[in-house]
């Protein structure tokens, strides 16, 4: 845990938050950092991981708006782009608050993961997440863009950590209903739901 913080220049009594999920616009992640740009302004000791990647010809592919967002907003040192990573159990590990603020989702395999590693999470209230995150159970949901309240639950469980060990407990327990068998079973069911409207 130690030498992965050294090593992503993270100090000992900094927070972390954490986004797994490829740069595109379905994942929303200029709403996270909306309310990460606020919620430094009064909880200094944080940083926040995007963990994924833009992809040049993807016409979805929000890489260059989101680091134009940090760059103007000088969050260079707040905001780490680690790109594509794979050890993404060891991100997990050294995370305090797991958030996926996607417009949509099937089954949310990264949030299923941060569970299983132990962590609170917070997503937006859509399809797909909101069948993971038990809202004062696990985490907690929040409308699409809702900056100002994205904000305020980020900074209530930075500031309560009786609160995040809850969450987190509950999340590993959770997490193990979600089998391999039950995720496959829940991908054929959402590719059949979609081959029967094309």
């Amino acid at each position: 845990k130690e030498k992965l913080r050294k090593e992503l220049g993270i100090a000992g009594d900094e927070k972390i938050i954490g986004i797994v999920a490829n740069l595109r616009r379905i994942k929303n992640h200029i709403f996270l950092l909306r309310a990460f740009n606020e919620l430094i302004k009064s909880y200094k000791k944080v940083k926040l991981l995007l963990i994924g990647q833009g992809f040049k010809d993807d016409p979805e592919n929000t890489e260059a708006e989101l680091r134009s967002f940090v760059n103007e907003r000088a969050l260079n040192k707040k905001v780490l782009f680690l790109g594509y990573r794979s050890d993404i159990p060891e991100l997990l590990n050294i995370m305090d608050i797991f958030c996926l603020t996607s417009f949509n989702e099937g089954l949310p395999i990264s949030l299923i993961e941060a569970m299983a590693a132990g962590l609170p999470v917070v997503g937006t209230d859509v399809e797909g997440i909101r069948d993971v995150i038990i809202p004062n159970k696990n985490g907690f949901l929040i409308r699409t863009n809702d900056t100002k309240g994205l904000k305020n639950i980020l900074q209530r469980l930075l500031h309560d950590e009786s609160l995040r060990q809850r969450f987190a407990q509950e999340s590993k327990l959770l997490a193990r209903t979600y089998s391999l068998e039950q995720c496959v079973r829940e991908y054929e069911n959402l590719f059949l739901s979609k081959s029967s409207k094309a």
